[in-house]
């Protein structure tokens, strides 16, 4: 597109939209889409209030199964980086089917990240997790103690802040404490939690006061080792994962092409939504292509699980 009529597209759509969370145009084939949903099996609930979005939460029909099936295991991450202009916060529940394969178990839209929001989000999804695996926001604690599940915290989203908290130190110094540290994290063969703690009390009193940032971090590693560290985290169910690298693969799935097709997104839920749910489609796509695979190859299985692959592939048919 041309530069220049593509600015004056955004600043028409901008008049439009007036950076708030106004019904637009596309409210109609929202709503049919979120109905149908519904009358399959799925979920498509949707909230507003003077005309204003409060909340919208939507779930795949055929991703309904699979999100119990596999919901042991829960990835659950909001993204902030949609939510500009005032617009609601993005909350993806996400996980691995047997094939190994990435799945969208539902998202939410919603003025808020609290533990209320989210296990209400899990319940309509109807995700049970026995671990769960999130950021360190007070959200997330408070809605593991709510729900009474094993809690890992994401390893990447702290390695990420670990790393930006020695901004201001010299080469040797990165190097060293940074190795310390992954051992303290990475490392299962410490004796016991004191062992552990002994490693990290030994970090802190080296680095301790080089910068008020890296004080933090250690300290969060301090705090947070039962869940954070993987001496700790490998006794959880947890398929061997230690971070919410799944929830961030459908982030970058939903902010994915051009920039003006992400700020169309970040502007239209309709258009949010119809992203999403292409990108949910496309798990379905595959998975069928996999069962029928697995059928026409007799794979060794069970006459009941036999069963449930014909049938499985049936009721893809039947609604896809």
């Amino acid at each position: 597109m041309d530069q220049d009529i593509k600015k004056h597209v955004v600043r028409a759509l901008r008049r439009q939209h007036k950076f708030r969370n106004k019904v637009d145009n596309g409210l109609d084939q929202l709503v049919e889409l979120l109905k149908q949903w519904n009358a399959e099996g799925g979920v498509g609930l949707f909230q507003y209030d003077n005309m204003e979005i409060r909340s919208i939460q939507f779930q795949h029909p055929l991703l309904r199964d699979v999100a119990i099936m596999f919901g042991k295991v829960t990835t659950m991450d909001a993204t902030h980086n949609t939510t500009q202009h005032d617009k609601s916060l993005l909350t993806t529940v996400t996980g691995q089917d047997s094939f190994g394969k990435l799945y969208h178990g539902g998202c939410s839209y919603d003025a808020s990240e609290n533990a209320e929001d989210m296990q209400r989000i899990l319940g309509l999804l109807g995700i049970e997790p026995e671990t769960l695996i999130t950021d360190a926001s007070k959200a997330s604690f408070a809605l593991v103690q709510a729900l009474r599940c094993s809690h890992i915290v994401c390893s990447f989203h702290y390695r990420r802040t670990f790393s930006q908290s020695m901004d201001s130190l010299d080469a040797t110094d990165r190097k060293a404490i940074w190795e310390a540290v992954m051992k303290a994290l990475k490392w299962q063969g410490y004796k016991d939690d004191a062992d552990l703690v002994k490693d990290i009390d030994k970090i802190l009193r080296k680095y301790e006061g080089k910068n008020t940032k890296l004080d933090t971090a250690l300290d969060t590693l301090k705090r947070h080792r039962h869940v954070l560290c993987a001496f700790h985290t490998k006794q959880f169910f947890g398929f061997g994962k230690t971070s919410s690298q799944l929830s961030e693969c459908v982030h970058s799935q939903i902010k994915g092409g051009n920039s003006f097709s992400r700020w169309l997104r970040a502007n239209s839920y309709v258009d949010s939504v119809r992203h999403i749910v292409a990108n949910m489609k496309l798990y379905v796509d595959e998975t069928a292509t996999r069962i029928q695979a697995c059928v026409a190859e007799k794979k060794s299985v069970s006459d009941w699980v036999a069963e449930k692959l014909r049938s499985s592939i049936g009721h893809v048919a039947q609604r896809h």
